[in-house]
């Protein structure tokens, strides 16, 4: 009966371990998340740069955009540089997402609220509801995928649109 009692304890203990350490794997990716949000704030690339995977790709918030780590982080340096006076991330919520399945291994963080803008020398403030989820591996960012509204955003900021109707060609 001892033995059985002992077996039990074992494998209770590797159960509670277990947990704790999926608990603890959750908060690191939360954190990691949260770091980049804040690195993307303070305009600071050398963290972003460190937080993104080698092979990081991200997505959106069209739906044919797509981008590698060197062309990212080029590209938001010279936005945060040039292009806007403010970048402000009011983060509603950041979930994390288990799934034992995961295509590319890792785990989902989903994190959502507002992303405040304003543009250089041009325009109003604007503010869109923003999405952006996180593919985290190995303690890296893998992959991003940002929804928003960009129309919106540069409606806010004072830019106008002009619609022309279509031109079919019968060929």
């Amino acid at each position: 009966m001892k033995k059985v009692n002992y077996i039990l304890f074992i494998l209770f203990s590797f159960m509670i371990i277990s947990c704790t350490n999926q608990k603890q794997s959750i908060r690191e990716n939360l954190e990691i998340v949260e770091k980049f949000q804040k690195a993307f704030v303070d305009h600071d690339i050398e963290t972003i740069k460190s937080l993104l995977a080698d092979d990081y790709v991200g997505y959106g918030p069209s739906i044919g955009d797509s981008i590698r780590k060197d062309d990212a982080l080029l590209i938001w340096d010279q936005n945060l540089e040039y292009m806007y006076d403010k970048v402000e991330m009011n983060v509603a919520e950041n979930i994390a997402i288990s799934n034992v399945n995961v295509k590319d291994g890792g785990q989902w963080i989903s994190s959502w609220g507002t992303l405040t803008l304003k543009f250089q020398n041009y325009g109003n403030e604007a503010v869109i509801l923003a999405n952006q989820i996180f593919l985290i591996k190995d303690g890296k960012i893998k992959k991003t995928i940002i929804f928003y509204n960009e129309a919106d955003a540069l409606r806010q900021a004072g830019y106008h649109y002009v619609f022309k109707e279509p031109i079919h060609s019968n060929e």
